[in-house]
């Protein structure tokens, strides 16, 4: 590829759709985001999209788009399929727009799938033939590298926030009863706290870090709290803990990787718990699968970004 042509990634989500310069080095050049809504038409995101893209090409030799997105979604034709925060936008594309309006070809992935080829491509463990990422933020969503490919399914998009890890326990946005996205993600954590919000004193730490409100939760708070001795925390973040490692053994041994790495907004909290749910994963996986490391992402937020960059580079080049 000529040094002087570029890439446009695209990473959207559920209140965020962010687009990058990239080249095909892993170099991010420029970032430009805005606020999005999933509750909206999608048209409204795409021709805010469309606007800010093709002030790039004006200025930027093009080589191609890609399109990071949370899903449900089929990567070949762009349509979502009951996206969880992405609701008004479920059996729509911007795919055929995107490619009119920018005339270059335009790739669309699963979010987390182009995350685990990023961390392929440019991680930690770069290289690895078997690779999973998970991403524990507003949603949780993972991805899979298996035998150097990605790993898409039927349809184009896997889910493994919405394996069941507690039968019977909280639903999700889309009604998954017990799946880890409704026991481990942000807004569940938030959700099963200010449930039991009332059943703890006034002495608690963390009532006390939220002025007796508990419309003032929020996962950092939660977490901290937990270390300032908490009970309440702590009850929430040992549940969240032991969702997450159900998860991620049933991942080890169903799918043997070498490396499952995570990333998202609340691994930010999570971090810390790191030893504890290596731990708790290697009590309960199979003696083989016992050593796999887990890993905190080394690429931050721009991993999805990056893997789109990546998609549109093994496509082309």
């Amino acid at each position: 590829m000529s040094i002087n042509k570029k890439i446009i990634a695209v990473d959207i989500g559920g209140t965020n759709i962010r687009v990058a310069i990239t080249n095909s080095d892993g170099e991010i050049f420029k970032k430009i985001s805005f606020q999005t809504n999933g509750n909206k038409d999608i048209s409204i995101a795409t021709e805010n999209l469309i606007s800010i893209v093709q002030d790039i090409l004006k200025k930027n030799k093009i080589l191609g788009v890609g399109v990071s997105s949370a899903g449900p979604i089929d990567p070949y034709t762009g349509i979502y399929n009951h996206s969880p925060n992405l609701s008004s936008w479920h059996g729509k594309s911007m795919k055929k727009d995107l490619e009119e309006a920018t005339k270059r070809p335009v790739f669309f992935g699963h979010d987390c799938t182009l995350a685990a080829l990023a961390e392929v491509t440019y991680g930690e463990f770069k290289n690895s033939e078997n690779l999973i990422y998970v991403t524990i933020s507003t949603g949780i969503g993972g991805g899979i590298i298996m035998n150097k490919n990605m790993v898409t399914g039927n349809k184009g998009s896997i889910e493994i926030g919405h394996m069941i890890v507690n039968p019977g326990g909280e639903k999700c946005n889309i009604g998954c009863i017990g799946c880890l996205e409704g026991c481990a993600s942000g807004p569940a954590i938030v959700k099963l706290t200010s449930k039991l919000y009332e059943e703890y004193p006034d002495e608690d730490i963390l009532k006390k870090m939220t002025n007796f409100d508990k419309i003032n939760l929020t996962t950092k708070k939660i977490f901290d709290a937990d270390i300032k001795g908490s009970m309440l925390s702590r009850k929430i973040v040992k549940s969240t803990l032991n969702h997450i490692s159900t998860g991620i053994i049933n991942l080890l041994n169903i799918f043997d990787p070498e490396v499952i790495v995570l990333g998202g907004g609340v691994i930010k909290s999570i971090s810390r718990y790191l030893p504890e749910l290596q731990s708790m994963s290697n009590t309960m996986a199979l003696p083989g699968h016992r050593k796999t490391p887990i890993k905190i992402t080394s690429l931050g937020e721009d991993v999805c970004l990056l893997g789109a960059s990546v998609l549109v580079a093994k496509e082309i080049i």
